[in-house]
């Protein structure tokens, strides 16, 4: 049994939370993009939403991080520090979507898309988070903590993200999300239901700690 799962009950449940949450509001955000007029429309409902959604990216992130603490515990901390910075990237753009429907000049990515705040407030970390999706996959497909379908989806949905949102491609972005969503949601599932059977801190119904 996943450790991270069974020895600490109120932060295990919050990340199998966000495992459900992140991908429903990164789609109901993609959603909203497409109703106002694409992806490239901006849109400060769509942009609220993302943030929202990038909030619960990067604790879903960091959840499935901490499932390689055992085999891969250097990787885990590399992907816990990209996972920050990718939800990070993730509300920016968001915020950058408000400011862009009352004022699209004032939007960073449309003022100065090429200087240095839009690359290290904007795309670096933007991108971060697709390649800590591609390398979340990889790495749980190689370990195992993941089942291998879950992984799969997981990585696909990194790699399909960013084609996606840089090619304002709407139909290639709802499969992009739904690729995440069917390497989240099933997993943040199934952890509620074993942490449900255990307990808060890995005791069970009887009240003996769970092996």
């Amino acid at each position: 049994m996943d450790e991270h799962l069974t020895s600490s009950g109120p932060r295990a449940r919050l990340h199998a939370a966000a495992l459900i949450a992140a991908p429903v509001a990164l789609l109901a955000s993609t959603a909203a993009y497409i109703a106002n007029d694409g992806l490239d429309s901006g849109g400060a409902t769509a942009g609220a939403i993302q943030v929202w959604a990038g909030i619960a990216l990067g604790l879903a992130m960091m959840g499935l991080a901490a499932r390689l603490e055992g085999p891969l515990p250097r990787t885990a901390a590399v992907l816990t520090l990209t996972s920050a910075i990718g939800a990070a990237g993730a509300i920016a753009f968001g915020i950058d979507s408000m400011v862009f429907a009352t004022d699209a000049t004032a939007a960073v990515s449309e003022a100065d898309p090429d200087g240095l705040a839009a690359t290290l407030g904007l795309f670096l970390p933007g991108l971060t988070m697709p390649a800590t999706l591609i390398a979340l996959g990889v790495a749980s497909l190689r370990t195992g903590v993941q089942p291998r379908a879950a992984a799969i989806a997981l990585a696909l949905g990194g790699v399909a993200f960013p084609i996606s949102r840089i090619g304002g491609i709407d139909a290639l972005a709802v499969v992009a999300d739904l690729l995440i969503g069917a390497g989240m949601v099933p997993m943040g599932l199934a952890a509620l239901r074993r942490l449900g059977r255990t307990g808060p801190v890995g005791v069970g119904a009887t009240g003996a700690v769970a092996a």
